[in-house]
């Protein structure tokens, strides 16, 4: 059983050098979820933060739907946190700046993605959504407050008080 479980990580591993030497999103995923499905968490995040550095130079590097298995790996590793190089906190706000870009690119995908995800995912999708939602909703007040000082008289001089 130890010697499967060794051959499975280095697989997982040696499939991971490969992916990072072509920056292949898609194969960067396969070898995260792989990492993943062996308990190798620190390999998982370090393909995932490797994936979020491809994504900060390239934000077309990888499809809505890639995003969102970003996205829900990086809500995955939150859950194990202790046994990872980042805080829980750390790795739910990536899986949300992940989870908005896919939204950003097609929200149609996002959603076939959605309908796609076995139930042991189901929790992680909604928190995601929550936090995607909680983010439009302050995007909204903020650019209300920006609409609302834009609108105040520039001759607006004399003073309030309290």
């Amino acid at each position: 059983m130890k010697i499967t479980i060794c051959h499975v990580l280095l697989a997982a591993l040696s499939l991971a050098a490969a992916a990072c030497a072509k920056q292949n999103p898609e194969a960067i995923l396969i070898s995260a979820d792989d990492a993943l499905s062996v308990g190798d968490y620190r390999s998982a995040q370090s393909l995932c933060d490797n994936l979020s550095e491809i994504s900060r130079n390239d934000s077309l590097a990888m499809g809505s739907k890639q995003y969102c298995r970003l996205a829900i790996i990086y809500m995955t590793l939150a859950e194990h946190q202790s046994e990872s190089d980042k805080s829980a906190d750390d790795n739910i706000a990536a899986a949300s700046a992940m989870f908005n870009c896919a939204i950003n690119i097609s929200a149609d995908s996002v959603q076939e993605f959605l309908h796609s995800l076995p139930p042991e995912e189901s929790g992680h999708a909604e928190l995601l959504l929550q936090l995607s939602e909680a983010a439009q909703a302050r995007d909204k007040i903020y650019m209300e407050i920006q609409e609302n000082d834009s609108i105040q008289s520039p001759d607006h001089s004399h003073s309030h008080e309290i």
